[in-house]
């Protein structure tokens, strides 16, 4: 009897059917919501897309990261999902060109019917991700820290500032933050001031359409810098003599000011000078790497018929400074820089609680210079670009000067 049953193969397409029809459903479910998790996928593509692009532009506005987030959170909730469901994050743009970028990852899933049939997931996850680089529209090249002062940035007389390709900022809040008087000329990317304007038609922007007024605040791109002592400037802060010029002279401590008249070569490294430091009548004066430190005892002068070839170190701790004053001098301290046509002073002229006057050609041949000072005021025709690739300075852009572009 139970010989007959094993060998009755009666009803076995039946059952053969029901498991294949079975197998065959959850195939085709599987195809069908597969090709529902690419329709998703294309759709958070989308969405990341455009958060990623409005979250690096609320960055970019703000510099805040709680804005960037609940910027893209309501991306989200905009297109019919939760917030939770796109994320986002500051990064390193993947592009490799030093900028930030914003990361957003938005993740979403199919829920599984017929294909569960074959498989013990009731949903299929689905994720897309985009990037959004914060790039700079222009840099700066001239910024005045002072946060109330009248004229933090003067242009006067017969001046001519020539800075085309980069911006120059005013970070008071003064109504006449930034002044372009009488016959005076201006020619900058962009004119920004946290305060206002009092210019007249001899400002010309070669980027931005009118005087940005009203700006957020420009931070002082070299604050973490620390003061240089006269022991880190070498020697152990031993006094050094002066020799008589023409002579090439050592990084150290200049306990006593440093003045030069006559043709001078600066070695390499840091200079430390308790006084005034003045270049002057037809000095010829050269150095690479150099950085100059000046406590608050002095000032710095270059005036006359001077030829000043100088450029800062490109790498280390005081990499792009050439001109470093004393944080703790005041604005009643004035530095004056002024230079002939064949001048170049590569680097940053750095004077954060001090005024600089800027005078005559200084910098007329200069690739790379920015001014940094509490107040900042020039008298004469001078020439500042910012191309400052390989010199060590670190191009600095303003709040609002950027754009966000996708990039992946």
């Amino acid at each position: 009897m139970l010989n007959r049953f094993y060998r009755n193969c009666s009803g076995n397409i039946a059952i053969l059917s029901a498991v294949m029809m079975t197998a065959l459903a959850g195939m085709g479910g599987l195809v069908a919501e597969y090709g529902d998790g690419l329709f998703n996928r294309i759709e958070d593509q989308r969405l990341a897309d455009v958060a990623a692009v409005a979250g690096a532009t609320n960055y970019a506005e703000n510099t805040s990261v709680s804005a960037m987030n609940a910027t893209v959170s309501r991306a989200a909730t905009l297109n019919g999902l939760a917030s939770s469901a796109a994320v986002a994050s500051l990064v390193p743009s993947p592009t490799g060109d030093g900028n930030q970028a914003v990361k957003v990852v938005v993740s979403t899933s199919v829920p599984l019917q017929l294909s569960r049939l074959i498989s013990s997931n009731s949903a299929l996850p689905v994720q897309a991700a985009a990037y959004a680089e914060i790039k700079p529209s222009s840099t700066d090249c001239i910024l005045a820290l002072d946060s109330t002062a009248a004229q933090a940035i003067t242009v006067t007389g017969n001046a001519n500032v020539q800075a085309p390709h980069c911006d120059v900022v005013s970070d008071s809040s003064n109504s006449d933050a930034f002044d372009v008087g009488g016959s005076s000329q201006m020619t900058t990317a962009c004119a920004i001031a946290v305060g206002g304007f009092n210019v007249g038609p001899g400002l010309t922007e070669t980027s931005c359409t009118a005087p940005d007024a009203h700006a957020a605040s420009t931070p002082d791109p070299y604050s973490s810098v620390p003061a240089l002592t006269a022991a880190g400037a070498g020697g152990s802060g031993v006094c050094v003599t002066v020799p008589p010029l023409p002579a090439i002279l050592q990084p150290g401590n200049y306990c006593n000011g440093l003045s030069i008249s006559g043709s001078t070569t600066f070695s390499p490294g840091l200079y430390y000078i308790d006084g005034n430091f003045s270049i002057q009548g037809n000095a010829t004066v050269t150095g690479t790497g150099v950085t100059f430190y000046v406590t608050r005892k002095g000032t710095t002068s270059i005036a006359g018929n001077v030829t000043a070839t100088l450029s800062a170190p490109t790498s280390g701790t005081y990499a792009g400074i050439l001109f470093f004053g004393d944080r703790s001098a005041t604005s009643s301290s004035n530095n004056q820089i002024t230079g002939n046509n064949g001048s170049m002073l590569t680097g940053v002229l750095y004077f954060p609680t001090q005024l600089l006057t800027y005078t005559g050609n200084s910098g007329a041949l200069t690739t790379c210079t920015q001014l940094i000072a509490d107040m900042i005021t020039f008298t004469g025709s001078t020439a500042v670009s910012n191309a400052c690739s390989g010199t060590g300075v670190n191009p600095f852009t303003s709040p609002g000067q950027t754009y966000a572009s996708l990039v992946q």
